[in-house]
């Protein structure tokens, strides 16, 4: 048998780019607009009109039906169950320029707040306290005088040889008047010890239930900001103001506030440029957006406030050396010095001593303790009365 072999056309294909495509049509599109000039000037409109409203018809349906039920309905709860933060705090302690606590609601805080609150004449006790010490070192170095005394004078003889003694030591003015202090204070808290038992529980009760004299310890933060969010559904932004606290008190926890309410404390004037230079580096804070700190009767500014502000914003760690140059909505220009900040009022800015900015007056530029320039080192002789002073001087 002949093995008979077919032969069948083969389709070619032309292979031409986009780039032909297009330049084709391009071509054409310009041969028919050379008989017709209005066709392109007409398409062109009509095209960029159709762009446009879908664009914005889309935008529109994406924002109503999408967008704004998801931040309303959908993105909290999913952000719980996801464990992710937002990073939008209500209430923060800072400390030394760190955040130390942290707690979303107010709730939150009352709840799981670690650190106590105190009364706020307690200072006034310490001070009664170092006073009854300093009374009492009074008392037992006069009595290690009055010993070495009459170990080294002898007793005097009378003039009738009776060999009576003699008390040759002088009153003890201090402790008489320590201890007619204490008489009179005993005695005080004697005759009052009946009136106290029966108004200490009436003032506890009432000291719970007000709070006007209780504080939260002010040894374990430099100040509390309490942030209160808002929504903007224009913009579908989320924007906040921040009362900060120099101190906390428990009656505080119980305020309530609303947008208006917020609004009318917001001061008139507000800086609309902050720089603050440090290790030649320019940093621009903004005090202003998306939080407001204008508040009255808040101080910004301060160094333990700074500290925090540019670790958040730019996760840099301030160090003692800085320069602040500002301007205010009033073309105003401030140049704040390190040791200062600003105390914020209705209708301008005062500048008022920063107490923060004492705990880090012993560091070094780099973090570390500073090392004096000199030190007096003071030896005392052994035989003479004479005091040796040795100046050493460090290179």
């Amino acid at each position: 048998m002949k093995n008979h072999t077919y032969n069948y056309p083969i389709n070619e294909q032309m292979d031409v780019s986009v780039f032909n495509y297009f330049s084709t049509f391009t071509l054409g599109l310009m041969c028919y607009s050379f008989f017709n000039p209005g066709f392109v000037y007409d398409m062109s409109m009509f095209l960029a009109y159709s762009f446009a409203k879908t664009m914005i018809t889309g935008y529109d349906v994406y924002s109503k039906y999408i967008y704004k039920p998801y931040r309303k309905h959908i993105r909290i709860p999913l952000m719980q169950i996801l464990n992710i933060d937002d990073g939008l705090y209500e209430i923060e302690i800072v400390k030394d320029g760190n955040v130390i606590h942290s707690f979303k609601t107010m709730s939150d805080f009352i709840k799981n707040n670690p650190i106590k609150f105190i009364l706020e004449d307690e200072d006034e006790d310490e001070d009664e306290e170092e006073e009854s010490e300093s009374c009492s070192d009074t008392r037992t170095e006069q009595t290690q005088t009055q010993i070495q005394q009459s170990h080294d004078i002898e007793t005097s003889i009378d003039a009738d040889l009776t060999n009576a003694n003699v008390d040759i030591h002088q009153q003890d003015t201090t402790s008489e008047t320590c201890n007619s202090e204490d008489n009179d204070v005993d005695s005080d808290d004697d005759d009052d010890d009946d009136d106290d038992d029966e108004v200490d529980s009436d003032e506890a009760d009432t000291d719970e239930l007000n709070g006007d004299n209780l504080i939260l310890n002010p040894t374990e933060y430099d100040f509390v900001l309490r942030t209160i969010y808002f929504d903007d559904d224009s913009l579908n932004v989320t924007f906040g103001f921040c009362l900060k606290y120099e101190t906390f008190r428990k009656s505080d926890m119980k305020q309530k506030y609303t947008y208006e309410k917020l609004k009318g404390e917001v001061s008139k004037r507000r800086f609309i440029g902050i720089h603050l230079k440090t290790d030649g580096n320019d940093y621009i804070i903004n005090l202003s957006n998306p939080v407001n700190y204008y508040i009255i009767d808040n101080t910004i500014l301060d160094y333990s406030f700074l500290k925090m502000y540019l670790f958040k914003r730019y996760n840099v760690i301030l160090g003692n050396n800085y320069t602040l140059s500002c301007i205010d909505n009033f073309i105003e220009m401030y140049t704040i010095e390190q040791g200062k900040k600003i105390l914020i009022q209705k209708n301008s800015f005062k500048l008022v001593d920063d107490e923060t900015f004492k705990i880090a007056e012993d560091d070094g530029d780099d973090g570390s303790s500073a090392i004096p320039d000199y030190k007096t080192n003071i030896q005392i002789s052994e035989f003479t009365n004479d005091a040796d002073i040795e100046i050493v001087e460090y290179k």
